[in-house]
């Protein structure tokens, strides 16, 4: 069994600071979407859990791990348009 470290402990500032880079981030963002998946996953939180963490309602997470799910696996992009 792993042995417990100490708990890291945080200024009110420093906490303070970190709440506003999340909260200026979009809900959209990849880094703010793997996060949620990383602690649904890893840590075994809720929905609600991740929420309140991410400054986030339950139905936004929902929506970005369902979304994180249902991305294809490469990066390439659907052309679109016509094309003769």
């Amino acid at each position: 069994m792993e042995r417990q470290g100490k708990r890291a402990v945080f200024a009110d500032e420093a906490v303070r600071r970190a709440e506003q880079i999340v909260n200026g981030l979009s809900y959209r963002s990849p880094v703010l979407v793997a996060v949620s998946v990383l602690m649904a996953s890893k840590l075994k939180l809720t929905c609600v859990q991740i929420g309140q963490v991410l400054g986030v309602g339950k139905a936004t997470v929902v929506r970005m791990n369902q979304a994180f799910r249902d991305e294809p696996e490469s990066d390439k992009k659907n052309w679109g348009g016509r094309r003769r």
